[in-house]
């Protein structure tokens, strides 16, 4: 596969995996339902938590390549499983007459306590660094030249300051967010199949 393809796949399927209803976007809805400033505030948290487990997934992940090529398929493994995990649940979702993610019980009451929450919202869920890990050893992110490495270890923070900051701006109308919700069924199963394929394919990767 072409850099610049796998570049841009990696960039679709973590826009499509942050677009999936799930904490942090139900973290940035609330926020936004509250005032379009703190939506944004929560964004700009939500996206730092993003930054953090990219790092903390790409220095994971190039340690293990360099020390051991058996924990490196272990980390690969466990990608993969939660790539189907992930998948599971989306299908749940999908199959759900009823809403079964909620989000926080309250909107945060200023903008550092929305900064705060939505930081607290992806840096507390061990998950994502699975997610990242997966993503980043499915595509061979640390065989790339130096240059699309940046674009990826860059890119994603970016696109998740895009993505949730876009976000609150929907959010903060009423009329937006009814219509997210309406799609959240489908949406979720499109989702599920995309990642029983990415984690069915990193698993058979680690077999080889």
């Amino acid at each position: 596969m072409a850099v610049l393809t796998r570049l841009l796949t990696i960039y679709v399927v973590y826009l499509l995996a942050a677009m999936s209803p799930g904490p942090a976007v139900f973290f940035v809805m609330r926020a936004a339902v509250a005032s379009r400033r703190l939506g944004l505030r929560g964004a700009l948290g939500v996206a730092t938590g993003t930054t953090l487990w990219v790092g903390v997934a790409a220095l994971g992940l190039a340690a293990a390549l360099k020390s051991a090529p058996v924990f490196s398929r272990a980390i690969m493994g466990a990608g993969g499983l939660y790539f189907l995990h992930v998948a599971w649940r989306l299908a749940q979702g999908a199959l759900a007459r009823v809403e079964t993610e909620r989000g926080p019980r309250f909107a945060p009451r200023s903008a550092g306590a929305a900064y705060s929450q939505g930081l607290a919202t992806n840096a507390t869920n061990p998950g994502t660094a699975l997610f990242f890990t997966g993503l980043l050893g499915l595509y061979h992110v640390e065989l790339m030249p130096r240059g699309a490495q940046l674009a990826v270890y860059a890119g994603i923070p970016l696109l998740s300051c895009a993505w949730y900051g876009a976000l609150a701006f929907a959010f903060s109308s009423a009329r937006l967010s009814r219509a997210y919700m309406r799609l959240r069924r489908p949406l979720d199963a499109a989702l599920a199949v995309l990642f029983l394929v990415l984690g069915v394919e990193l698993l058979l990767s680690v077999r080889l």
